[in-house]
């Protein structure tokens, strides 16, 4: 996932401006290009970021803070994030088949 959220195209846009929407928003077409498939699951990734933005806007200050800082950009906490996200989105469908005995 690392190289995907450091491609040109998510450079392009910093998660930052404005409020890391478009980024959110690119990286999960990304995301779903790379794997050439159309991820399911509910809620997804974007969906998790309108209910819960603490994580998110978390992670967007600690890329924001590591880039004054060192000049450098850090995504790190924010794919960590992403990830956790999509395994979310992911596990839903394994509930799902499971007929829903899978809670952890």
């Amino acid at each position: 996932m690392a190289s995907e959220l450091d491609s040109p195209i998510c450079r392009w846009q910093w998660p930052h401006q404005p409020g890391g929407v478009l980024y959110c928003a690119v990286c999960a077409i990304v995301l779903c290009a790379h794997v050439k498939a159309l991820l399911p699951g509910t809620p997804s990734i974007p969906q998790q970021i309108q209910e819960n933005r603490s994580a998110y806007f978390h992670a967007l200050e600690q890329a924001d803070e590591a880039l004054r800082q060192t000049g450098e950009i850090d995504i790190s906490l924010m794919e960590e994030t992403l990830k956790g996200m999509l395994a979310t989105q992911l596990l839903s469908v394994i509930n799902k088949a499971d007929g829903g005995a899978n809670t952890s």
